[in-house]
């Protein structure tokens, strides 16, 4: 899984891409919880899959973890059906999931 980060105003933007790994989630992990916890976030799964992946529940623990720790808000763009039944199954509370990136920047606004 690749990652890179964008500034978009106020909000943290966190492109993933690539497959889900168990070798990428912990260095993700270990972002999250250095450098987001306290800003507002928005990840953009457009490119990320996970099919047969060993890290995949790391991965979602990793996003409840930041989910429940951060206090400016989470979202989430881009999201495949099989991502969406995977959060809606966790311990996610209000998962706000947005077509594209622009329509998730706006719901930051309102």
């Amino acid at each position: 899984m690749e990652a890179w980060i964008e500034k978009s105003g106020e909000v943290v933007v966190v492109h993933l891409k690539g497959r889900v790994d168990y070798e990428s989630v912990t260095p993700f992990r270990d972002h999250c919880v250095r450098h987001l916890s306290q800003e507002k976030v928005l990840f953009n799964l457009k490119d990320l899959n996970f099919v047969g992946s060993i890290g995949i529940t790391d991965f979602v623990a990793t996003i409840t973890s930041l989910t429940e720790s951060n206090g400016r808000g989470i979202k989430f763009c881009g999201m495949a059906s099989e991502f969406r039944r995977i959060f809606e199954a966790s311990e996610i509370r209000d998962l706000s999931v947005y077509e594209t990136t622009d329509k998730a920047l706006l719901a930051f606004q309102g």
